[in-house]
């Protein structure tokens, strides 16, 4: 997927947007161009992101929704500036990705905007269309395979919430001395776009990387700052804040247990089928999962956001 102002982009073996030709391309993040609006807040950051999304493309959008936070902030954001979107919750058999359903589902009645619900044999998929499509891809992740799927079943352009900033604190549980902090970007969180390109699907597969704004003010809030100069001490990473953040523009964001989607009723986060786990070890982990890790004033040196 093409950011706004190609402000970055991707990479494999060194051509821009290129597929990745087999298992082993050497994928690379480019930032092209700086940032322009340097004070923008976080709450504008993400109402301008989506203000250009609709004024580029055609309404309405079609929204993955999970339980997760990421998908719910596009919907909040989607519904406060009444930007056209269908909303879609995909449903796995046998109560897989039970309370993942559960919680979407309960997020749409709270925000009072319809919902359709799409039935998906994950085992079946599996079975017989998981290969094809990593052969199309070399997506290291093969939870993320079903997601490409998914745009079979929608007709407009399909909206997955990647790119979320996340920071990561370098010493991880080591709190006798200050840590220095990491940006992810992960080979992997691109591959949804990867797979867009090779049947040229248009998609917005990272919402939040759309333009440089949201990355760059969300690094420069107040309550970040806090977490990177380790002044929260037992953060480990920037997950459990955002929702303290958030509740800044929507105060009825509740926090909650992170989810992967394959959890069952009441099976740890670390469940998946044996045949998905199975599918990971003999096909995915063949293929490279680059990530590159940028510390605060790289970061802003690259954006020249300082």
């Amino acid at each position: 997927m093409k950011r706004f102002n190609n402000w970055m982009s991707y990479s494999f073996d060194g051509v821009e947007y290129s597929n990745k030709k087999n298992p082993t391309s050497i994928f690379s993040i480019n930032f092209n161009n700086p940032l322009t609006n340097k004070n923008i807040s976080y709450q504008d950051a993400l109402f301008n992101n989506a203000r250009i999304m609709r004024d580029m493309f055609n309404e309405p959008f079609d929204v993955m929704l999970s339980a997760g936070i990421d998908s719910e902030i596009v919907v909040r954001t989607f519904k406060t500036l009444k930007i056209k979107h269908n909303t879609f919750i995909f449903r796995l058999e046998d109560n897989i990705n039970v309370r993942d359903v559960t919680g979407a589902v309960n997020l749409c009645m709270e925000l009072n905007i319809p919902y359709k619900i799409i039935d998906f044999n994950l085992k079946k998929f599996f079975n017989n269309d998981a290969l094809e499509i990593y052969n199309l891809t070399y997506a290291p992740r093969a939870a993320r395979l079903p997601r490409f799927k998914w745009m079979d079943y929608l007709d407009n352009i399909p909206v997955f919430c990647d790119g979320e900033p996340y920071w990561k604190r370098e010493l991880e549980g080591d709190y006798t001395k200050k840590s220095k902090w990491k940006m992810y970007f992960g080979e992997d969180y691109y591959s949804i776009g990867c797979y867009a390109n090779r049947i040229n699907r248009t998609v917005i597969s990272d919402w939040y990387e759309y333009t440089p704004d949201i990355t760059a003010s969300y690094s420069k809030h107040q309550l970040i700052q806090s977490l990177l100069d380790d002044k929260l001490i037992g953060k480990q990473s920037s997950w459990s804040s955002r929702y303290k953040l958030h509740r800044e523009i929507w105060p009825e964001v509740k926090d909650r247990v992170k989810l992967i989607g394959y959890e069952g009723a009441t099976g740890p986060a670390t469940d998946m089928p044996q045949y998905l786990l199975d599918f990971q070890t003999n096909i995915c982990d063949n293929a490279t999962n680059m990530i590159y890790t940028y510390y605060l004033e790289e970061f802003n040196f690259l954006l020249n956001c300082s």
